[in-house]
């Protein structure tokens, strides 16, 4: 369902899409050269064929057209029905997102582009974890990073965009796998930053610009944790404050140079599923969207002082 804001916080529906299959993921980009947001899914499949990527063109009101393919998983044997990861951005400079669709890390990755006569192409690449895209070598090219399984061991994988979106060495940076991501200049000396959450562990890793070298700062909680957003929470200007769900509550990590110091939870009173922060009604402040599983809802909560 899309969801208009009235300005005040409240949310009014616009229009209702239907998903097929089993969604693992939505996401709004810019996937043509019109100004619309259009909306991607990524799902599972019972059989083949799966359409495993689709992108509904948005219309610019808030409405959806009908879906068009993006990618279909091959029915070779070697694949499964289904998409676990994406990633969006602009990788070459046209306008237009590029989609990083990937079963995990252990299974296939596709780059999804889409021409100028709106037909898609894709590319087999490195399958990754909950990839990123963002810029950790500060050279205009959005980098790929996320987590891999290699048998028994986990890593954070980072692999620099060599321009128009080519990631052709993958480099281990942490000792850590990732499930969740989160990125940020996090200590403000203008690199990226990434924030990797792996079950009940978080981890800073501090960019020193290169998109190779990064120092890394653990966190253990006694349970798993979902939907890691880096936000400016406490209101000094810099967004380097992380949120996190973890079951029942939101966890508030306050950026201190080049650490974290613990704020008091949010506790909402429900199982939480995913997290998005965005000014809501106009204040200034962050205020934040959760879904919940036990009640099946979205709500809104409002910053107050």
């Amino acid at each position: 369902m899309a969801l208009r804001n009235t300005g005040d916080g409240a949310l009014e529906p616009v229009d209702t899409i239907e998903l097929g299959g089993a969604p693992s993921g939505v996401f709004l980009a810019a996937i043509d050269a019109d100004p619309a947001l259009d909306l991607v899914t990524i799902r599972g499949c019972d059989a083949f064929p799966c359409a495993a990527v689709e992108v509904y063109p948005g219309v610019g009101d808030g409405t959806f057209d009908a879906p068009v393919v993006a990618l279909e998983v091959p029915d070779d044997g070697l694949h499964e029905p289904m998409m676990a990861h994406a990633a969006l951005g602009d990788l070459d400079g046209d306008g237009r997102a590029e989609i990083y669709a990937s079963q995990g890390s252990e299974l296939y990755a596709w780059l999804i582009r889409r021409g100028e006569d709106g037909s898609f192409t894709s590319e087999s690449v490195r399958a990754l974890d909950a990839p990123a895209l963002v810029d950790l070598d500060g050279d205009g090219e959005l980098d790929l990073a996320g987590g891999a399984q290699d048998a028994d061991l986990s890593s954070t994988v980072v692999i620099r965009n060599e321009g128009g979106g080519s990631f052709p060495t993958p480099v281990s940076v942490a000792d850590t796998g990732a499930y969740a991501m989160a990125t940020g200049d996090m200590n403000a000396d203008g690199n990226q930053d990434l924030v990797a959450v792996n079950y009940s562990s978080l981890s800073l890793l501090l960019g020193a610009g290169d998109a190779a070298t990064f120092s890394q700062e653990d966190w253990m909680f006694e349970a798993p944790l979902l939907s890691p957003v880096v936000t400016d929470f406490d209101g000094d200007g810099e967004r380097d404050d992380v949120l996190v769900l973890q079951g029942d509550r939101v966890n508030v990590l306050i950026g201190d140079g080049d650490t974290f110091r613990p704020a008091p939870a949010i506790q909402v009173g429900s199982e939480l599923l995913s997290l998005a922060v965005a000014d809501m009604n106009g204040d200034a402040h962050p205020d934040l969207l959760v879904t919940r599983g036990e009640t099946g809802d979205l709500a809104v909560l409002l910053w107050t002082p």
